[in-house]
């Protein structure tokens, strides 16, 4: 059975095929993960949890993917079932 990262990485792909398929222009193999606003229970994930802003309007949008929810998701079931 596939582990989390196989499965992380085979979503990823996933994704990144349909964001280009749609039009969008990325500009490197594996995604950066960010979150707009503010998350405070992130924060505290790391001993030096840090919080950076940075305005919309500097994002080339072609570059960038968004979803409403990660498609990491599908995850919690391969980690659970794994435990």
């Amino acid at each position: 059975q596939p582990g989390y990262l196989e499965i992380r990485r085979e979503l990823e792909l996933l994704v990144r095929d349909k964001f280009i398929r749609k039009g969008g222009k990325p500009q490197i193999q594996r995604p950066h993960y960010l979150i707009l606003g503010s998350c405070s229970w992130l924060l505290e994930w790391y001993r030096n949890g840090k919080e950076l802003r940075i305005p919309l309007r500097n994002f080339d949008w072609e570059t960038v993917a968004s979803s409403l929810v990660n498609q990491g998701c599908p995850l919690t079931k391969v980690v659970a079932e794994s435990a």
